[in-house]
Protein backbone atom coordinates (compact mmCIF):
# COMPACT_ATOMS: atom_id res chain seq x y z
CA UNK A 1 0.00 0.00 0.00
CA UNK A 2 1.34 3.51 -0.67
CA UNK A 3 1.01 6.57 1.35
CA UNK A 4 -1.66 7.91 -0.67
CA UNK A 5 -4.03 4.11 -0.96
CA UNK A 6 -4.01 0.70 -1.71
CA UNK A 7 -1.67 -0.33 -3.98
CA UNK A 8 -2.06 -0.49 -7.76
CA UNK A 9 -2.84 -4.27 -7.78
CA UNK A 10 -5.25 -4.27 -4.45
CA UNK A 11 -8.46 -5.71 -4.15
CA UNK A 12 -11.01 -3.72 -5.47
CA UNK A 13 -14.95 -3.06 -4.32
CA UNK A 14 -16.95 -2.40 -7.93
CA UNK A 15 -20.07 0.02 -7.54
CA UNK A 16 -22.27 -1.11 -10.03
CA UNK A 17 -25.36 -0.19 -11.93
CA UNK A 18 -26.83 -0.37 -15.48
CA UNK A 19 -30.00 1.91 -14.21
CA UNK A 20 -28.28 4.18 -12.51
CA UNK A 21 -25.63 6.32 -11.95
CA UNK A 22 -23.78 5.21 -8.63
CA UNK A 23 -20.65 7.76 -9.22
CA UNK A 24 -21.90 9.88 -6.26
CA UNK A 25 -21.58 7.08 -4.32
CA UNK A 26 -17.94 6.71 -4.87
CA UNK A 27 -16.34 8.99 -2.34
CA UNK A 28 -18.39 7.90 0.52
CA UNK A 29 -17.31 4.38 -0.18
CA UNK A 30 -14.36 5.04 -0.93
CA UNK A 31 -13.67 7.28 2.29
CA UNK A 32 -15.33 4.61 4.14
CA UNK A 33 -13.05 1.66 2.95
CA UNK A 34 -9.85 4.16 3.83
CA UNK A 35 -10.89 4.26 6.80
CA UNK A 36 -11.93 1.09 7.46
CA UNK A 37 -10.01 -1.40 4.64
CA UNK A 38 -7.29 0.86 3.79
CA UNK A 39 -6.09 -2.16 1.20
CA UNK A 40 -9.35 -1.91 -0.69
CA UNK A 41 -9.34 0.01 -3.74
CA UNK A 42 -13.39 1.06 -5.30
CA UNK A 43 -14.04 2.00 -8.36
CA UNK A 44 -17.34 2.79 -10.31
CA UNK A 45 -18.07 0.84 -13.18
CA UNK A 46 -18.97 2.23 -16.87
CA UNK A 47 -19.54 0.47 -19.92
CA UNK A 48 -15.88 1.41 -20.81
CA UNK A 49 -14.35 -0.05 -17.22
CA UNK A 50 -10.36 -1.17 -18.21
CA UNK A 51 -9.67 -4.74 -17.95
CA UNK A 52 -7.48 -4.40 -15.82
CA UNK A 53 -9.39 -3.12 -12.84
CA UNK A 54 -12.18 -5.07 -13.67
CA UNK A 55 -9.52 -7.90 -13.17
CA UNK A 56 -9.33 -6.57 -9.22
CA UNK A 57 -12.64 -6.89 -8.61
CA UNK A 58 -13.30 -9.00 -5.58
CA UNK A 59 -17.12 -7.75 -4.52
CA UNK A 60 -19.47 -5.89 -6.28
CA UNK A 61 -22.15 -3.99 -4.00
CA UNK A 62 -24.76 -3.06 -7.32
CA UNK A 63 -28.66 -2.53 -8.32
CA UNK A 64 -29.25 -3.83 -11.70
CA UNK A 65 -25.48 -5.04 -12.25
CA UNK A 66 -24.98 -5.37 -16.15
CA UNK A 67 -26.01 -9.37 -16.67
CA UNK A 68 -22.74 -11.77 -17.69
CA UNK A 69 -20.57 -8.90 -16.15
CA UNK A 70 -20.27 -11.22 -12.94
CA UNK A 71 -19.12 -13.95 -14.49
CA UNK A 72 -16.06 -11.70 -16.32
CA UNK A 73 -14.76 -11.45 -13.32
CA UNK A 74 -11.98 -13.89 -12.48
CA UNK A 75 -11.84 -13.13 -8.54
CA UNK A 76 -15.48 -11.97 -7.65
CA UNK A 77 -16.05 -13.60 -4.23
CA UNK A 78 -19.02 -10.95 -3.05
CA UNK A 79 -21.94 -9.66 -4.89
CA UNK A 80 -24.10 -7.53 -2.52
CA UNK A 81 -27.20 -5.06 -3.12
CA UNK A 82 -26.91 -2.22 -2.23
CA UNK A 83 -31.27 -1.32 -2.56
CA UNK A 84 -33.90 -3.99 -1.30
CA UNK A 85 -34.08 -7.12 -2.14
CA UNK A 86 -31.85 -9.63 -4.39
CA UNK A 87 -34.00 -10.55 -7.66
CA UNK A 88 -32.29 -7.94 -9.69
CA UNK A 89 -28.75 -9.83 -9.11
CA UNK A 90 -30.39 -13.27 -9.27
CA UNK A 91 -31.78 -12.46 -12.64
CA UNK A 92 -28.49 -13.51 -14.61
CA UNK A 93 -28.23 -16.70 -15.65
CA UNK A 94 -24.79 -16.91 -15.68
CA UNK A 95 -24.94 -16.66 -11.77
CA UNK A 96 -24.33 -20.37 -10.57
CA UNK A 97 -26.57 -22.05 -9.71
CA UNK A 98 -29.54 -19.76 -11.22
CA UNK A 99 -31.75 -22.26 -12.42
CA UNK A 100 -31.91 -24.31 -9.33
CA UNK A 101 -31.67 -21.38 -6.67
CA UNK A 102 -34.22 -18.69 -5.37
CA UNK A 103 -34.04 -16.12 -2.74
CA UNK A 104 -36.87 -13.55 -2.36
CA UNK A 105 -37.19 -11.39 0.13
CA UNK A 106 -40.14 -8.29 1.18
CA UNK A 107 -40.61 -6.29 3.40
CA UNK A 108 -43.54 -4.45 5.25
CA UNK A 109 -44.16 -1.25 7.43
CA UNK A 110 -47.35 -0.36 8.69
CA UNK A 111 -48.36 3.19 8.53
CA UNK A 112 -50.95 3.49 11.29
CA UNK A 113 -47.95 1.85 13.89
CA UNK A 114 -45.12 1.82 12.65
CA UNK A 115 -44.87 -2.23 13.29
CA UNK A 116 -42.79 -3.87 10.50
CA UNK A 117 -41.93 -7.40 9.62
CA UNK A 118 -39.00 -8.52 7.20
CA UNK A 119 -39.40 -11.61 5.27
CA UNK A 120 -36.48 -13.85 3.20
CA UNK A 121 -36.81 -17.36 1.93
CA UNK A 122 -34.35 -19.46 -0.08
CA UNK A 123 -35.46 -22.66 -2.19
CA UNK A 124 -33.06 -25.23 -3.64
CA UNK A 125 -34.38 -27.60 -6.56
CA UNK A 126 -31.99 -30.87 -4.91
CA UNK A 127 -33.55 -32.67 -7.64
CA UNK A 128 -36.06 -33.11 -10.28
CA UNK A 129 -39.21 -33.65 -7.25
CA UNK A 130 -37.37 -32.73 -4.31
CA UNK A 131 -37.19 -28.43 -3.13
CA UNK A 132 -35.42 -27.76 0.14
CA UNK A 133 -36.87 -24.41 1.26
CA UNK A 134 -36.15 -21.96 4.48
CA UNK A 135 -38.10 -19.16 5.24
CA UNK A 136 -37.15 -16.31 8.07
CA UNK A 137 -39.25 -13.81 9.71
CA UNK A 138 -38.18 -10.44 12.05
CA UNK A 139 -41.17 -8.04 13.51
CA UNK A 140 -40.19 -4.71 14.90
CA UNK A 141 -42.09 -2.07 16.75
CA UNK A 142 -44.83 -1.98 19.76
CA UNK A 143 -45.49 -5.27 21.51
CA UNK A 144 -49.38 -4.30 20.17
CA UNK A 145 -48.72 -3.42 16.47
CA UNK A 146 -50.05 -5.02 13.74
CA UNK A 147 -47.23 -6.93 12.66
CA UNK A 148 -45.29 -7.40 15.90
CA UNK A 149 -47.92 -8.68 17.92
CA UNK A 150 -47.68 -11.65 16.18
CA UNK A 151 -44.46 -12.71 17.16
CA UNK A 152 -40.79 -10.99 17.05
CA UNK A 153 -39.55 -13.62 14.66
CA UNK A 154 -39.34 -17.28 13.17
CA UNK A 155 -37.63 -19.81 10.77
CA UNK A 156 -39.03 -22.92 9.00
CA UNK A 157 -36.95 -25.05 7.28
CA UNK A 158 -38.37 -27.86 5.33
CA UNK A 159 -38.66 -30.32 1.95
CA UNK A 160 -41.10 -30.92 -0.87
CA UNK A 161 -41.32 -33.74 -2.74
CA UNK A 162 -43.32 -34.48 -5.65
CA UNK A 163 -43.58 -37.67 -7.49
Amino acid sequence: MSATGPADDAPTLLLCSETDDLSGLCADFEAAAARDCPVLRVACWTPGTPPAVLDRVVAIAGWFVPLGLPARLPRLRLLASIGAGVEHLLRDPDLPPSKRTQVQSRYLHSVTDGSRVFFVTGSFDATDAMVLFASATVTGGPRDGEFSRIGRGSIVVGATYTW
